[in-house]
């Protein structure tokens, strides 16, 4: 495996919020990026406390080069995954029920990509997935961080609380080289403040 993480990247201090530009800002940082050499992707864990599955696949679609909200379709990728170093609670990956109305927890996951989701990394120990709110509560996919008070590191849970989500991890099928974090956070400020710029627009 041929991995080459690049950490300690400048925090940004970007809006992400959906409602007045008076609600709090949102940090966001890039903690480490990376290209594999199973697909040529390029890969990026994103810190931003809190933001909604929503909200994270609009930012990584936002960002110039193909990048959306990762996909793990094999133990290899996996593997790559976890070697990112994923510190915190909680991250995102692009994992899906569709529709959203499922009622069964582990029913209809989908990746954004439309890729078969025909490998998965369920945390069996904590009977993941379980739509653990509630039926229907849970629909979003998250890899779990090393900070987690579930295990083991790396698995997979069903989410639906944003107070775990430390952040989320984007992917790229671009071939050019891995950007820098300082790089991919100059674009993530640039498509962080052009989505801000739309949502005070609509503000009344």
């Amino acid at each position: 495996m041929n991995v080459h993480v690049t950490s300690g990247a400048v925090m940004l201090c970007i809006a992400i919020s959906a409602a007045a530009a008076a609600e709090p800002i949102t940090p966001i940082s890039i903690a480490s990026s990376a290209t594999w050499s199973g697909n040529n992707h390029q890969y990026a864990v994103v810190l931003a406390e809190g933001v909604s599955w929503d909200e994270a696949a609009a930012l990584a679609g936002r960002l110039p080069g193909d990048w959306h909200l990762a996909t793990v379709t094999s133990p290899a990728e996996q593997l790559f995954i976890q070697s990112l170093g994923l510190a915190n609670i909680e991250y995102w990956l692009g994992g899906f029920q569709n529709p959203l109305s499922t009622q069964a927890a582990d029913a209809n996951w989908t990746w954004v990509t439309a890729e078969p989701f025909a490998y998965a990394n369920w945390d069996i120990h904590n009977s993941e997935p379980n739509d653990f709110i509630g039926p229907g509560g849970e629909q979003y996919l998250a890899v779990l961080g090393a900070a987690a008070t579930l295990e083991p590191y790396g698995t997979w849970n069903d989410e639906g609380f944003l107070g775990n989500i430390s952040g989320f991890i984007a992917e790229s099928a671009s071939l050019s080289p891995t950007p820098e974090p300082t790089t991919v956070s100059l674009m993530l400020l640039a498509a962080c403040a052009a989505g801000l710029a739309r949502q005070r627009q609509r503000q009344p």
